[in-house]
This record gives structure tokens, sequence and C-alpha cells, in this order.
């Protein structure tokens, strides 16, 4: 078993910390600001007393829109827009995190497997621009047949209020965020794939507006199938990759 890999039914380990890429002082920036965002509650204290409302990225909410680029010769560009009337698990990765390596075998399996179904894996790498060849060559070691993209300048991870990588979110037909996953999970393993299933098959609690956002003592709007920055079955939060 390679270095970081994920034994089922395990809570996963980070993987030993590395070298990785210059990280942009625009994307620093761009993740400081969401971590900051999440760690006050979602709300910005004004300097004349007055409270800018930061909506909180969890379940129960609608997704964010997001732009990100294939990785042809000739980028295109993909938005959440594209995958209309879909399942989506979206995740955010990166060449330089371990635990993002080690996900990637068990979301390639899930896709394979359910994919028929209407799940549809959307690997965005947030590595920096410029690193778009190692982007490639990661999706070909790894025989990824699911769309990876490429979004380096860190406005998907301010938006989406991710605190590390890999971060994951399910997002059902109708837009709305289902489950959260801060961390590396195999996403075969017992629980874990029965929330996709059931999200696929319309098991949910509700629906959220285009309006619905967290509500400042922390309500979520539209019900949840498994909470924000917890583990499924309820174990800790799994160790991922914090940007450094």
């Amino acid at each position: 078993m390679h270095e970081g890999s994920l034994t089922p039914g395990a809570p996963p380990v980070a993987a030993p910390r590395r070298r990785r890429p210059r990280v942009s002082g625009r994307h620093a920036l761009a993740f400081a600001v969401a971590a900051l965002g999440v760690a006050i509650g979602g709300f910005i204290i004004g300097a004349r007393g007055g409270r800018i409302h930061v909506p909180l990225i969890t379940v129960g909410v609608r997704a964010p829109e997001f732009r990100a680029h294939t990785l042809d010769v000739i980028p295109a560009t993909r938005t959440l827009k594209d995958y209309d009337g879909e399942v989506v698990l979206l995740n955010l990765w990166a060449t330089w995190c371990g635990p993002c390596e080690a996900e990637m075998p068990s979301l390639e399996r899930l896709h394979h497997e359910l994919s028929p179904r209407g799940l549809k894996v959307v690997a965005v790498s947030v590595d920096d621009p410029g690193n778009e060849d190692r982007v490639r060559d990661f999706a070909s070691r790894y025989h990824l047949t699911f769309d990876v993209l490429n979004e380096g300048s860190g406005k998907i991870e301010s938006d989406y209020q991710s605190q590390g990588i890999p971060s994951t979110y399910l997002i059902d037909r109708d837009g709305v965020i289902r489950m959260k996953v801060l961390g590396a999970r195999d996403w075969n393993e017992g629980e874990t794939r029965r929330q996709v299933e059931r999200v696929l098959d319309g098991v949910t609690r509700g629906r959220a507006s285009p309006q619905s956002r967290a509500e400042p003592n922390g309500q979520r709007g539209g019900g949840a199938v498994a909470n924000a920055h917890s583990a499924i079955g309820g174990r800790a939060p799994a160790g991922g990759a914090a940007r450094r």
C-alpha cells in the first residue's frame, strides 16, 4: 500500500508535509479571507458597528457558481451550470496534497460505478497557474476518467470557504449542498457511499430556495443529509492539507 493510502473502514490519516509549489499572494489572500469568514461564524463586524453578511457555505444552502478550466491544449471553461440536473461530487484538490492523492482511486471507482445513475465527479485542482502539465500528469498517472479541471486563482476555495484540501461537496440536482466533507475519504466505504446513493435517489429532507443561507444562530435552511465539517458516520474530521 503506498504512502498515504486509505484503509477501508478506518479514518484516513494526513500524509507527511511536503514542499509544494509557491503559493501566489493572490491565492493565499483568497484562502485567508475565506478562513476568516468561517472562523467568525459568517459575519464580519464593520468599523461602524454594522454587520456585513457573509453567507456560510454549508449543508442545505445553494452551491456557489464556479468557473474552472479543462486541461485541453486550448482550455474550455466549465461552470456549475454545465452540470444542471446532475448530482455533482465537487472535489477541491491539488497535486502536492498527499491526502488528495490517497483518495483519488476511490473517487475513480465511485465515478465508474455510479456515473450510470447520474453522478458527476468533478475534481477541480487548485494548483497555482502554470502547473497545468503537473495536473495532466497526475490525472494520467491515476487513469482518472471523470472531469478534472483547474482553477488556480484561489477564487473557488474562497467562494466555497474551503479550510484545507481535499474539500468535497455533494450537490443535488437542485444545486443544493447535501454533504460537505473536509479531509480524505474512502468514497466506497459503508455510510460514505450510502450518503451519495441517497442523494442520487432523491432522498433528502427538503430543498433550499435560491436565497437559502445560514442563520446567525447557526441554523441551516433546506434540511441536510450530512452536517458540514463533520465526518460521515460520526467519525472525527479526517486530516487534510491546509495551504502553506
